[in-house]
């Protein structure tokens, strides 16, 4: 039997303005309706700053 890993890397960061932290709510997937860091996944041919800028956007 082959045992399969599978492995999530993402970017987040934190946004501090006015002494307040600025978080998003999860829309869908297991964690749906939690707070989290603003951020997601990292694509193959982004660096971490890159995708976070992107997921920033999104």
């Amino acid at each position: 039997m082959k045992t399969v890993t599978k492995t999530h890397v993402g970017a987040y960061g934190v946004i501090i303005k006015d002494d307040k932290i600025a978080l998003i709510k999860k829309s869908r997937g297991g964690y749906k309706g939690k707070l989290d860091l603003p951020g997601g996944g990292i694509e193959h041919d982004e660096t971490p700053m890159d995708a976070l800028k992107r997921e920033l956007v999104e």
